[in-house]
């Protein structure tokens, strides 16, 4: 009988995020808020149902305008500025590159001692930043890569919110 690995993961759950955030150092969050991400260290839903994910994504959703429409109820802006004044993540800066980058995928492998194409595993960047005390580089992009995961990765390469921990 054949054996099946485990599918990898590309997306971490807002409960990774909540429950990493609650180990954090005081000058870890306060690393965080100094790089205007502060809002996140804010967020306290440990689970979004898939229901109502796919329901604002797929039901609500109007990527023409950037707009959440809620029928009867009005529309809420999807941009910078929203973003902003919900979440007081900061707005502007640098571009966003959209183009593959050899050396910045160099620096990660380096940076995480990745071998043969991987990408880190969410689990082992979790514990790298549970493990550190600092509020260094590292661990401020290895906690960016858990938030971008979080909420930005595509919800068809992952497993169950709930699956998290038992990775």
């Amino acid at each position: 009988m054949a054996t099946h690995a485990a599918p990898r993961r590309f997306r971490a759950s807002p409960s990774s995020l909540v429950k990493l955030c609650k180990t954090m150092s005081q000058a870890q969050h306060e690393r965080i808020d100094n790089e205007e991400f502060g809002g996140l260290l804010n967020i306290a839903c440990k689970r979004v149902p898939v229901e109502f994910a796919s329901w604002l994504m797929v039901d609500c959703y109007d990527a023409e305008t950037r707009e959440l429409v809620l029928q009867g109820r009005g529309r809420i802006p999807v941009n910078a500025e929203a973003v902003h004044n919900v979440l007081g993540l900061h707005r502007g800066g640098d571009p966003v590159i959209y183009e593959f980058d050899l050396d910045a995928l160099n620096f990660i492998h380096d940076a995480y001692q990745l071998q043969n194409g991987e990408a880190p595993r969410i689990k082992t960047i979790l514990k790298l930043i549970q493990d550190k005390e600092e509020a260094d580089d590292e661990f401020f992009r290895s906690w960016l890569m858990i938030a971008v995961s979080t909420f930005c990765a595509h919800q068809s390469v992952c497993q169950s919110a709930s699956d998290v921990t038992q990775q």
